[in-house]
C-alpha cells in the first residue's frame, strides 16, 4: 500500500458509490492534520461506510481536524477505521 498524507486540507460534498465518501484506504498509511472532512457520503447498493474516511489501515492518524456532517448508508457516518493486526487508529 501507499501513503496518504493531508495537511491544512479541505475534502467536501464528495459521493462514493460504495465506501470511502471523502477519502478511501484499502492498505498503507493515512495521515490527516489540519484537515476538515466535510459533507461526504458513502451509499450505494448494500451500503457504504466511511462518509468522510474508509480506512482499513492500522496505520491512520487524524490529528487537530474537523468531521462533520458526513453520511454512510452503512458504518461510520464520519469514519470508519477496520483493521486486523496492528496498533489501532490514533485520533
Amino acid at each position: 500500500g501507499g501513503t496518504l498524507v493531508l495537511i491544512d486540507s479541505v475534502v467536501r460534498q464528495n459521493f462514493a458509490d460504495g465506501s470511502g465518501g471523502g477519502i478511501a484506504s484499502f492498505g498503507g498509511s493515512v495521515s490527516l492534520a489540519n484537515t476538515s472532512l466535510i459533507e461526504n457520503k458513502a451509499g450505494g447498493n448494500g451500503g457504504g461506510s466511511g462518509g468522510g474516511l474508509f480506512s482499513l489501515s492500522p496505520f491512520t492518524t487524524i490529528t487537530d481536524s474537523v468531521v462533520t456532517g458526513n453520511t454512510a448508508d452503512g458504518d461510520g457516518g464520519g469514519v470508519y477505521a477496520g483493521f486486523s493486526g496492528g496498533p489501532p487508529p490514533i485520533m
